[in-house]
C-alpha cells in the first residue's frame, strides 16, 4: 500500500504530461491549414519535467501512440516548410524598384 502511494505521484505526473502533449498534439492538427493559427503556435524542443521520475509500464502504450502520431504528423509538416520556402523564394524574385507598387502573385497556376 505504501509502495503504491509513493507512485502515485510520478504517475500522476506523467498523465498530466502527456494530456498536455495530446492537447497541443490536437492544436498542431487542428491548426495545419491555417497559416495564422500555426505562426502562433510556439515551437521549443520538448524534455521531460525534471524529477518527474521514469515512464510508469502502464502509460507506456499511451505514451508510444502519441509518439506514433507525432511522427505522423512529420511529412505534413515537412511539405507545409518546403511550401512555405518555395513561396518566400517566389516574392524573393520579384524585382523591385524604389516606389511603392502592389504586387500579385498566383502561387497556384
Amino acid at each position: 500500500m505504501a509502495e503504491q502511494l509513493e507512485s502515485t505521484p510520478v504517475s500522476s505526473d506523467w498523465v498530466r504530461v502527456l494530456d498536455e502533449l495530446e492537447e497541443h498534439l490536437a492544436r498542431l492538427r487542428d491548426c495545419g491549414n491555417d497559416d495564422e493559427r500555426l505562426l502562433e503556435m510556439r515551437s521549443a524542443l520538448w524534455r521531460p519535467p525534471a524529477n518527474i521520475g521514469q515512464l510508469p509500464a502502464a502509460l507506456a502504450p499511451r505514451a508510444t501512440a502519441l509518439n506514433a502520431a507525432m511522427e505522423a504528423l512529420v511529412p505534413e509538416i515537412r511539405q507545409r516548410r518546403d511550401e512555405t520556402a518555395r513561396q518566400l523564394r517566389a516574392v524573393e524574385s520579384v524585382p523591385r524598384e524604389d516606389r511603392l507598387t502592389s504586387v500579385y502573385l498566383d502561387s497556384v497556376g
